[in-house]
């Protein structure tokens, strides 16, 4: 599977733990363009669930797992989250993904760019 903007790791991430297409039509962000003021907030003060936190641990680990594997980082991944929020948790899934998608890779030549 190559991953682009539109299909980065962290799309796939929250994909395969929610189910949440955020490419699908009505999910996206609008076109106009991004208006708010930044607010610095301390973390406990951010209202977010635990698969939100734990989505930024995966996303981290998978992305170091595949520049410790590769010596490249990703081509489409221009930003990363970082949590050490249930880190030992967060490496599992990341080697996970890491596995299935090297093993697709591995199927179908192909595919990959």
């Amino acid at each position: 599977m190559a991953f682009n903007e539109l299909n980065s790791v962290e799309h796939y991430i929250i994909h395969q733990l929610s189910g949440v297409n955020l490419n699908a039509t009505g999910v996206q962000e609008g076109k106009a363009g991004y208006v708010a003021e930044w607010e610095y907030k301390a973390a406990n003060e951010i209202p977010r669930g635990v698969n939100e936190v734990l989505v930024e641990s995966v996303e981290a680990e998978l992305l170091y797992l595949i520049r410790k594997k590769t010596g490249k980082w990703t081509c489409f991944q221009n930003e990363i989250h970082f949590n050490n929020h249930n880190l030992k948790k967060a490496k599992e899934i990341a080697l996970e993904i890491y596995l299935a998608v090297r093993s697709y890779n591995q199927s179908n030549p192909e595919q990959e760019s």
